[in-house]
């Protein structure tokens, strides 16, 4: 499962509490990207890796390699639009085994490989 969160200060507790926290003054701003996984014991085994390849806003793309070490689990990637050259465009996420085969691929709705002109 993927889910895509904005995170702003109403993402913090004591936005609710009126507690006091030093966020509050520079809350976060940007988006978590929120991958969960069950896999079948039989695609488990095969030694897995989740890969996020995103696509930022200056056109430059990040790859980013989470090593599965638990069959059902999850990983969050948090991306901030303080700078607003890395705020996060688009992505794709896909499920690689040892042997660097795609199990499974997700894509962002905006997703779509770039064509290179040299």
């Amino acid at each position: 499962m993927l889910q895509e969160q904005w995170v702003d200060k109403e993402y913090l507790a004591s936005f609710y509490t009126n507690s006091p926290d030093p966020e509050l003054k520079c809350p976060p701003c940007g988006k978590n990207l929120l991958i969960e996984w069950n896999f079948p014991i039989s695609v488990f085994r095969q030694n897995l890796s989740i890969v996020l390849v995103a696509r930022l806003w200056d056109n430059t793309i990040e790859v980013y390699r989470h090593k599965v070490t638990e069959k059902q689990d999850y990983t969050t990637m948090y991306f901030s639009f303080k700078n607003p050259n890395k705020k996060l465009l688009t992505y794709k996420v896909e499920v690689v085994n040892a042997k660097g085969e795609i199990i499974e691929n997700i894509e962002n709705q905006f997703w779509t490989e770039l064509i290179d002109f040299q």
